[in-house]
C-alpha cells in the first residue's frame, strides 16, 4: 500500500511489510505501529460479531519477551485489525541468507523461539504458522515470534486448513510439518516440527526440504527425507544436529513431544 491508501479508522497506512501486515501510524498519539488484517468479513449480526471480537481479544491477551507485543484488536467497518508494537529486526530467513549461524547464536535463538513457542502452548494456542518471516530478530539477538492469525488464536478443533490456504506458495510450504500437508490432526509436535525448519536453516543456512515448485516441496516434507545438515554446513556442531534431528522426524510420536522438552535439550547443549 502507498500513502496513498485511505487510512484504517485512526491508523494512517504505509508500507506494507508482509502478507497482510502493514507499517501504520496511530494519528491519535503520533506512535509508529504494525497493523495486521485478520479479517475483512465480521459476522453481520452484532452479538456474533461482538463475540467473535471478544474471543479473539482474550485470546490474543499475550505478554512474552519474546512475542510480538499486540496492543490491541479492534474493529474497523467489517474488517477486524490486530495492531501491534513495531519491532526493530529482520526475519531469521533474511539473516541467515546462505550463512549459517555460530554455535553460541544459534543456542541463543533456539532458546528464545522454543520459549515463546512453549509459552503460546501453556495458553493452548498452536501456532501453525512457525516459517523464516515470523521469527524476528532485533540487532542485539532478542527473538520477537509472529504470525498469529485468527486460524491459531481461535482454533477450535486440531486440524489445519493450512496447506490449502497455502499451498501455492513454496515459502510457506518449505516450514509446514508433514500432518499439516496432509490435513491430518496437529497438536503441539506439529509446531516443533517447524521450529526444527526454522533451526535448520539458521544451521546451515537453507531450507531442508527443496523442490522447484511447492507441490514438490510438499511431497518432499511428506515423503522424502532433509539435505543432510553436514552436507550444507560441515562444521555443523552434533549437538545442534540432535536438536535438528529430533524435531524434523515425519512421524510426530519420535519428535520432542512438546516445548517442555524441547527447551529442555537446548537448555543441557548450551547452558
Amino acid at each position: 500500500m502507498s500513502s496513498a491508501t485511505p487510512p484504517l479508522g485512526p491508523y494512517a497506512i504505509g508500507e506494507r511489510v508482509g502478507a497482510s501486515v502493514w507499517l501504520a501510524e496511530d494519528t491519535r498519539h503520533g506512535r509508529p505501529v504494525a497493523i495486521k488484517l485478520l479479517t475483512k468479513q465480521l459476522p453481520k449480526d452484532a452479538a456474533k460479531r461482538d463475540a467473535l471480537i471478544r474471543d479473539i481479544r482474550l485470546a490474543a491477551a499475550l505478554f512474552h519477551t519474546f512475542i510480538v507485543p499486540i496492543s490491541d484488536i479492534t474493529p474497523v467497518g467489517d474488517n477486524l485489525l490486530m495492531v501491534m508494537d513495531v519491532i526493530d529486526g529482520q526475519p531469521i530467513a533474511r539473516k541467515v541468507t546462505g550463512a549459517p549461524l555460530e554455535r553460541a547464536e544459534f543456542f541463543r535463538i533456539a532458546y528464545q523461539l522454543a520459549h515463546a513457542v512453549k509459552y503460546l502452548h501453556v495458553k493452548n494456542i498452536l501456532h501453525g504458522n512457525i516459517a523464516g518471516d515470523s521469527v524476528l530478530v532485533t540487532s542485539d539477538g532478542q527473538v520477537r515470534l509472529c504470525g498469529l492469525n485468527v486460524a491459531n488464536l481461535l482454533r477450535r478443533e486440531h486440524s489445519s486448513t493450512g496447506y490449502q490456504q497455502k499451498g501455492a506458495d513454496p515459502r510457506a510450504v518449505s516450514y509446514m510439518a508433514p500432518e499439516q500437508i496432509a490435513s491430518q490432526s496437529i497438536d503441539e509436535r506439529t509446531d516443533i516440527f517447524s521450529i526444527g525448519t526454522v533451526l535448520y536453516e539458521a544451521a546451515t543456512g537453507r531450507l531442508p526440504f527443496g523442490g522447484a515448485t511447492a507441490g514438490d516441496i510438499a511431497r518432499t516434507v511428506v515423503e522424502g527425507q532433509p539435505v543432510s545438515p553436514k552436507a550444507a554446513n560441515p562444521n555443523i556442531d552434533n549437538v545442534v544436529l540432535s536438536v535438528l534431528g529430533n524435531c524434523l522426524f515425519k512421524d510426530p510420536f519420535k519428535r520432542y513431544d512438546g516445548t517442555k522438552a524441547l527447551t529442555a535439550a537446548i537448555e543441557k547443549a548450551d547452558p
